[in-house]
């Protein structure tokens, strides 16, 4: 009798070991993986999916689904954005949208003397002739960025116009670009195109560069333009509009 016990228990011991064993390959994230984006959504913000998990929790359909809403919404956030005058402050001006769910995209304006960190308190804007401003001769850099996050990863464009105001107008010296994704530079920025690199009244030093975010499936394109309004040569300054804009191509 106490070996029949002994042996069904061993059986059950044994069938247990392999039911275990049979279900120890199946992981919860592949067995579970969210297929649905208003799902993805509630998981969000229950913080059972973040930047770090998002690929084992979620169908890669599901994320592209959802990586796809936000940049429409950033592109319409675009649209109706503007940074003007009053928006600068020493020098910088920043404006965020919030896109929900974590997400969000983020302008930077930056104008300083090219010879220091010294910043001035000027205004710039999104849409040309929106502001006019004097300055005086010298080397300058206005530096426009974008930024967008995107579900735990933060990328961000940055294009820099250095330019040279003299008694001729304005003259472009050299561009800067990069394009980071969470503070680490990563490959995707193109060629900075130029135009108009010395320019007196009237005239424009004009530059543009691609941006393609692999992850994002997304290819921006920045400009970042510079204009001669006129030119005081008694008081050597020249009054310039400095102007942005970033499309979606």
């Amino acid at each position: 009798m106490r070996k029949k016990i002994f042996l069904a228990a061993a059986t059950l011991l044994i069938l247990a070991m392999m039911t275990t064993s049979a279900f120890a390959g199946v992981q919860p994230d592949e067995a579970l993986r969210i297929d649905d984006l208003d799902e993805l959504k509630a998981a969000i913000a229950s913080g059972k999916v973040d930047g770090k998990n998002a690929e084992a929790m979620v169908e890669k359909k599901t994320l592209d689904q959802f990586t796809e809403e936000k940049m429409i919404l950033a592109d319409k956030a675009l649209e109706e954005s503007e940074i003007s005058g009053k928006d600068m402050e020493q020098g910088r001006a920043a404006r965020t949208v919030d896109l929900g769910d974590g997400c969000y995209v983020r302008v930077i304006l930056t104008d300083k003397k090219d010879s220091s960190d010294e910043p001035d308190i000027n205004p710039a804007a999104s849409t040309p002739s929106s502001n006019t401003l004097w300055k005086d001769y010298g080397d300058r850099k206005f530096t426009a960025t974008y930024e967008v996050a995107l579900l735990g990863a933060t990328y961000k464009m940055s294009l820099c116009n250095h330019y040279t105001l003299n008694e001729n107008g304005a003259k472009f010296r050299y561009s800067e670009r990069a394009l980071y994704k969470n503070n680490t530079t990563i490959s995707g920025a193109g060629a900075v195109m130029t135009s108009n690199t010395s320019v007196g009244t009237g005239g424009t030093i004009s530059m543009s560069c691609m941006f393609s975010i692999a992850d994002a499936k997304s290819t921006y394109k920045m400009y970042n333009n510079v204009k001669c309004l006129q030119i005081d040569k008694t008081n050597k300054r020249v009054k310039v509009n400095q102007s942005w804009s970033i499309k979606r191509v």
